[in-house]
């Protein structure tokens, strides 16, 4: 029998794409999940930084104080056969990823509206990206190895405009009757075999300012907006090595609660899009005009 090696643990110095410094946001026009995005992720700049272990760390990020949470013996795996698209089988992985949510949230609701595969390597991506149409659509999805914020303020208030119009009954639903009370967009991703390569990393929230984020404007199949990141030193990373499918990531990527003090082979994963609602937390005065100055909708 064959063992794969496991990656070394501990702190590893790793270089991480980040904006330039004299990035111009007014030419930053990509088209997610296409060749062309895929090259454009290898012209960032890419400085070198310190992730820590959480394995060989006292450090324990939680999802309302550090925006990202990792989480061990989760209870369930999601299949690889989720790739073919079988629909029972993805409604009873939604309904255990809405369980997790609940669970180390304390939303009273949540609900999943999409998920992503990725299982394609990204050198092997990136080779195929320079003899390919740039417009052409990737036919595997791999890491994103670039630091982002998957929404922008505004993108992330005007897809829930965007899904109560288009998006299913239920979700439509939940954001037409839940959203006068405290609700977020979270991330929750999961190995599909253990990381061998391409590790995960995630930055402490609190170590990350609004001005260390640039808009990038994202065109074709979907339009909104992403946060890219330039680079500062005072940035904290993470991440767990050898992560099995036993385990998970949410991450935070929206929350109208604005309190910031709030108490070997490729990489194979798994990320699901989910809305979560707190019923119990009413939005105050302060966060209604927050998220009315900065909803806008994408034409």
């Amino acid at each position: 029998m064959t063992i794969s090696p496991l990656m070394p643990a501990g702190p590893v110095q790793v270089s991480i794409g980040y904006l330039p410094e004299d990035y111009d946001p007014t030419n930053a026009h990509i088209e997610l999940g296409t060749f062309g995005h895929q090259l454009y992720t290898t012209g960032l700049a890419r400085p070198k930084v310190r992730l820590i272990d959480i394995r060989q760390s006292d450090f324990r990020p939680t999802i309302d104080q550090n925006g990202f949470e990792f989480c061990e013996n989760i209870g369930f795996r999601v299949p690889f056969a989720l790739k073919d698209g079988n629909e029972e089988l993805r409604d009873r992985v939604y309904a255990e990823t809405v369980r997790l949510l609940k669970e180390k949230t304390g939303a009273a609701h949540a609900v999943v509206v999409s998920h992503t595969l990725r299982l394609a390597l990204y050198d092997k991506v990136v080779d195929d990206a320079k003899c390919e149409d740039p417009n052409k659509r990737l036919p595997d999805q791999t890491s994103a190895q670039w630091a982002h914020v998957d929404q922008s303020y505004a993108c992330a208030l005007s897809s829930k405009e965007a899904l109560i119009k288009y998006g299913s009954e239920e979700i439509a639903d939940a954001l037409k009757t839940r959203c006068d009370s405290r609700w977020g967009i979270i991330n929750v991703w999961r190995p599909l075999a253990r990381i061998q390569r391409e590790p995960l990393a995630c930055s402490d929230g609190r170590s990350v300012s609004d001005d260390d984020l640039r808009v990038c404007r994202m065109v074709g199949g979907a339009v909104g907006e992403v946060w890219q990141a330039v680079h500062k030193p005072g940035h904290k990373w993470y991440w767990a090595s050898n992560m099995t499918p036993d385990e998970g990531y949410l991450i935070k990527c929206f929350d109208t609660r604005i309190d910031r003090d709030d108490s070997g082979p490729a990489r194979q994963s798994c990320e699901f899009r989910c809305i979560v609602f707190w019923d119990d937390q009413p939005l105050t005065e302060e966060e209604r005009r927050f998220a009315f100055e900065n909803t806008y909708l994408s034409s």
